[in-house]
């Protein structure tokens, strides 16, 4: 038994695992509600795309989830963690905003953009695991990750809903604005709220 760990379960007054709750939440967003959860599905559809083009791209967008192994450890080293899973969430942002202005989003530019969100979201995941692995409570651990898996469900859920929605109701443009703030804002969040890093 690793004796760091408090016998007695007691949480370590700086560390919060609620934090991990938002943040995951960029990649919730992009990967469990935009990807995954229905929300470029319905856009391709929308666009005339059958369920064979729309199977081959979610598959391919989701690729980055098996293979993040090969740049995940990237996340320690160069700067602290959550540097990582700020500019990486921003960066994912960006790109999705780009893929979403695109006149189709089955073409061979929105799908690397897309791609490429995909990837930068993978590095948030890292990062908040790197984070939560340095965390010194077991407590707060069991809270961490708990948060972790309600967070990256919620806000993904909660993303495809707004997406979906606003999808028939405004212009592309908004739409792509919409998706990228629902991406960038947790992340800058993560920045206003001071929060352990490894």
């Amino acid at each position: 038994m690793n004796n760091d760990l408090p016998d007695d379960g007691s949480v370590v007054a700086n560390e919060r695992g609620w934090i991990f709750g938002l943040l995951i939440a960029p990649y919730g967003v992009l990967l469990q509600g935009i990807v995954q959860g229905g929300v470029l599905g319905y856009l391709l559809s929308r666009q005339g795309a059958g369920s064979v083009t729309q199977a081959h791209l979610i598959g391919l967008l989701s690729l980055p989830t098996s293979l993040y192994f090969l740049w995940s450890p990237i996340t320690d080293f160069f700067v602290r963690r959550r540097t990582w899973l700020v500019v990486s969430a921003l960066i994912a942002a960006f790109l999705m905003w780009l893929n979403f202005e695109q006149p189709r989003l089955s073409s061979t530019g929105a799908v690397t953009l897309a791609f490429l969100a995909a990837c930068c979201s993978q590095l948030i995941v890292s990062s908040a695991g790197g984070m939560m692995g340095a965390l010194h409570s077991e407590r707060t651990r069991r809270v961490a990750s708990s948060l972790l898996q309600a967070g990256a469900m919620g806000f993904g859920a909660l993303s495809a809903w707004v997406l979906i929605y606003l999808s028939a109701r405004s212009s592309r443009n908004s739409l792509a604005l919409t998706a990228a703030a629902l991406i960038a804002v947790p992340a800058l969040a993560v920045l206003c709220v001071s929060g352990q890093d490894a």
